[in-house]
């Protein structure tokens, strides 16, 4: 939240500024997406994508970590969209036991042939885990840390169009003479609330898609 309390500063002093929340992370209060989250997310689903051809081939199991510093929308997102075996997050908690047991009962019980983890960062060694993996299960443990990819290319439509709707908006406001402002996303629309309110906001949980990845597992 630091550019947005830079911005409610400058706002004080008298100068009209108006936040827009933009990272990969999807972690700013008051908004229900960010610019740039869906970009990221497209990066590592075409990542994973890629990594599932090649541990199909080779019977291995891919641990992967992604970005989200605490937040876990990167993770949780891109463990629906590419059908991932497990995600681990912080609401998820880390196990090591218990992933070794789930990876030996979808080789032993549902005869996959290959496995995807993925992983939010900061919460374990991907690669400590892909080695215990590969010592305990008939998988070949891999870990991979996609790192800064996650960051680059151009943007997905989805951002694109959030932030021409966002940047819309927050002109308007410029217009009217308003500020100390942040423009979000609300169930679809685009509105406005004071920074210092969007900051005490709790985002809705996630708690309805954890239950749709256990349930498509």
């Amino acid at each position: 939240d630091g550019s947005y309390r830079g911005a409610l500063s400058l706002s004080k002093k008298g100068i009209n500024c108006m936040g827009i929340p933009g990272t990969i992370d999807n972690d700013i209060n008051g908004t229900d997406e960010t610019i740039g989250f869906h970009t990221a997310l497209s990066n590592i689903i075409d990542a994973v994508n890629k990594l599932r051809d090649t541990s199909s081939s080779h019977h291995r199991c891919f641990v992967i970590e992604v970005m989200g510093n605490n937040a876990d929308s990167l993770a949780l997102y891109s463990a629906i969209s590419c059908g991932s075996e497990l995600v681990i997050t912080h609401k998820t908690g880390f196990d090591e036991d218990f992933v070794i047991a789930e990876m030996i009962k979808n080789e032993t019980v549902y005869n996959k042939r290959h496995a995807i983890i993925i992983v939010s960062e900061k919460i374990l060694d991907v690669d400590n885990l892909a080695k215990r993996i590969s010592e305990e299960t008939g998988f070949s443990g891999r870990a991979i840390v996609l790192g800064h990819i996650q960051r680059g290319g151009s943007p997905v439509p989805e951002d694109r169009i959030l932030a021409s709707r966002m940047a819309g908006k927050a002109i308007e406001l410029l217009i009217n003479n308003e500020s100390g402002k942040c423009v979000c996303l609300k169930n679809s629309e685009i509105v406005a609330m004071g920074i210092e309110e969007a900051l005490k906001e709790t985002n809705q949980s996630k708690e309805l898609l954890y239950q749709l990845f256990e349930d498509l597992v």
